[in-house]
């Protein structure tokens, strides 16, 4: 199931992040880093348009997402995994959708993310879900040149493809 998070699965998505991105991608401690100050500043800010779920399977932290504000009509989708042991259950789509119609409920009109393009399944899962390209670049990151890419997905009604906003009933 997906479920937001707790002070609890703080440490679980650091670690998650450390573990998976440096076997499947050798990314360096920096990566760590990043990914502390991203979900603890999100922690503690602990603001009704921003939220962190996740992938629980059984009592098990299996994966994540975060939304953060990034602006009062952007938000910024961050912290997304799923676990290898966890893959090809459809978590992954479960957590985006979740996020997405958060977003939507929130009031968002716009939601972006940075990914590389060596992350082909997740590539491949937002544009499945209408996110589009919108711009790449190398940089240095993680102690390798990352092929950087930013990702937009429109929320108006008309982008998604609906007469009416998504409401989902709380």
């Amino acid at each position: 199931m997906i479920r937001s998070y707790c002070t609890s699965d703080v440490p679980y998505v650091i670690e998650a992040h450390r573990k998976i991105y440096k076997e499947e991608y050798d990314y360096d401690e920096s990566f760590v880093m990043f990914i502390t100050q991203s979900i603890t500043s999100l922690h503690k800010r602990n603001y009704h348009r921003e939220n962190v779920w996740i992938v629980d399977e059984q009592g098990q932290q299996r994966g994540s997402i975060a939304i953060q504000e990034a602006s009062g009509k952007i938000a910024k989708l961050g912290l997304f995994l799923v676990e290898p042991v966890a893959r090809g259950k459809g978590y992954a789509e479960q957590l985006l959708q979740t996020a997405i119609r958060f977003c939507i409920n929130q009031g968002y009109e716009q939601i972006e993310l940075i990914t590389n393009a060596n992350l082909l399944a997740a590539r491949k899962l937002y544009r499945k879900n209408g996110f589009t390209l919108i711009a790449s670049w190398s940089e240095v990151k993680s102690g390798k040149v990352l092929e950087e890419e930013q990702w937009r997905l429109e929320l108006s009604p008309i982008a998604l493809g609906h007469s009416l906003p998504l409401q989902q009933p709380l």
